[in-house]
């Protein structure tokens, strides 16, 4: 007798699955931003992940109490950092009212714009009225004192002169980075 095979019931084909929701906005940001001429953007994120992890060290933002050409030796009392690319230390305060420490930011992401890479950080809401005060206190201050210390963990991430408070809660990290280099700051910083 021969034998009949039973084949599975087949019911209606699935459905192609979804586009991710971020992807539309995404291509289009960067098609209306290669338009405008004025380059790309490109977030680092993690696939279904809104929401930023914390910080993964130590991220600092004080004011320069004072800088010295060169490396930093005993010259200058710590807490110092070396800035690679200035060839400076600075020292930087530590008074309560003259830093912030940072656990989680809203947002860190690397955008390429104008030929080079950036990492801009936005801070939650009270971080965000914290580093504007913090501004508006380098800002009355004379050069180079004028200066916040961006560091992470043991590393100074850049140290930009404040010439007017800065409102907001969004700060932009500029430096001689590699895309490789920005991402990776980027997922430092949570993102």
């Amino acid at each position: 007798m021969p034998r009949t095979r039973r084949l599975p019931a087949r019911g209606p084909r699935p459905s192609p699955a979804p586009r991710s929701r971020r992807t539309g906005p995404l291509i289009a940001v960067a098609v209306a931003a290669l338009l405008a001429g004025g380059g790309g953007v490109y977030l680092v994120s993690r696939p279904g992940n809104e929401t930023p992890g914390p910080v993964r060290q130590d991220l600092r933002l004080a004011l320069v109490e004072q800088t010295e050409a060169g490396e930093c030796t005993d010259k200058l009392a710590p807490p110092t950092f070396y800035d690679e690319q200035a060839k400076a230390c600075y020292r930087i305060s530590t008074r309560d009212d003259d830093r912030m420490s940072v656990k989680r930011l809203r947002q860190a992401r690397t955008v390429f714009a104008d030929e080079r890479w950036t990492i801009t950080m936005t801070f939650g809401d009270e971080d965000g009225r914290r580093f504007t005060a913090l501004t508006e206190r380098a800002a009355q201050r004379q050069t180079p004192r004028n200066q916040i210390a961006i560091v992470l963990g043991d590393r100074l991430l850049s140290a930009p002169s404040v010439s007017a408070p800065i409102p907001g809660n969004e700060i932009q990290i500029s430096g001689n980075f590699t895309k490789n280099d920005a991402e990776a700051l980027t997922r430092e910083l949570g993102g």
